[in-house]
């Protein structure tokens, strides 16, 4: 008996060593169709956990997600019309149930091969049919108790499924899609260079860590919008009315605010290296640690002498320091 048992341990051990990797197919999610889809939960959310890649081909992101083991699908995206060509992969954390159809997306789910038998199952089986199962994600994905400690008491958690969450990316036009809802939006971490939010409602956006070289925020309007540690050169603010907005350590080498509607607004140890702010109202504003403000020009500005933190030199440089 004991001869037998270490044969069977030995031959156990010796199929576990030789065992053939874990195979997984990528199949589109219910209700998919051919021109496109965006990965949705079963309530029909489109707000998945994910981690999140540019510039890589869908090949890559396909292999990116069999590669990760909390990966259950990918969404890969085809933005931008330009010459710059952006690109991005989404590796889902959660559970995908559905496709929403629209244009310049793919959602993929992640299946894992098991065969039923030891010598067959391929891999091209329909969803549903045997030796394919759903690839079942890890419980308690690395997720934050607060990912927003610093939105303003009137602001509910941001959302990535507000009415116009799907279309603000890099390059992107809102003057030509006439969507303009980004209220409650969450951007955090999004590459904004070149997008044209011209006219949008930003109330309790967050657009926290985005990249906005070159974004124009022209006429944009909402309270306590929030852009901290936002970075890019040149983005334009012009007529921004976003009364209590959060700058704080944003880095926004010569930004233009001019005419902007700022009151109570944050930049705390912002870099406004040669940002402008004609005539712009910084009523009770505050500059606390804000670097190069001895850079900037603020012309004609309103209620310069009630902001808090802001250089003299600053004061002093505007030929009308207009009080409130």
């Amino acid at each position: 008996k004991i001869l037998r048992r270490m044969l069977f341990l030995a031959l156990l051990a010796n199929a576990q060593l030789h065992a053939p990797p874990q195979r997984y197919a990528f199949e589109p999610p219910a209700g998919a169709r051919s021109a496109g889809n965006i990965c949705a939960k079963a309530d029909g959310d489109r707000g998945l956990v994910h981690a999140e890649l540019w510039l890589v081909s869908p090949q890559e992101c396909e292999s990116h997600c069999e590669a990760w083991p909390l990966c259950t699908a990918y969404e890969y995206a085809f933005l931008g019309t330009d010459h710059r060509g952006y690109r991005r992969c989404e590796l889902q954390a959660e559970p995908v149930a559905y496709g929403i159809p629209a244009a310049g997306y793919m959602c993929k789910v992640k299946r894992a091969w098991q065969p039923s038998s030891p010598q067959r199952i391929a891999m091209n089986k329909l969803p549903g049919s045997a030796g394919m199962q759903p690839a079942k994600p890890v419980q308690g994905a690395q997720l934050l108790q607060d990912p927003w400690p610093h939105r303003h008491p009137s602001c509910p958690p941001p959302t990535k499924t507000c009415p116009c969450c799907g279309l603000i990316w890099a390059g992107v036009d809102l003057t030509a899609t006439q969507c303009l809802d980004l209220s409650n939006g969450d951007f955090t971490g999004r590459n904004l260079e070149g997008a044209v939010l011209e006219d949008a409602v930003i109330t309790c956006a967050v657009f926290d860590g985005a990249i906005l070289k070159g974004a124009e925020f022209t006429a944009a309007e909402g309270e306590w919008a929030s852009f901290r540690n936002v970075t890019g050169e040149g983005p334009g603010f012009e007529e921004l009315a976003a009364p209590g907005a959060d700058f704080t350590g944003a880095k926004l080498i010569g930004a233009v605010f001019n005419l902007a509607v700022l009151r109570g607004a944050t930049f705390n140890d912002a870099n406004l290296d040669g940002a402008s702010y004609l005539h712009a109202d910084v009523t009770q504003a505050s500059f606390i640690g804000a670097t190069m403000t001895h850079t900037a020009n603020f012309s004609f500005a309103q209620g310069l002498n009630t902001t808090i933190g802001l250089t003299a030199l600053a004061v002093a440089s505007s030929p009308t320091a207009t009080p409130p």
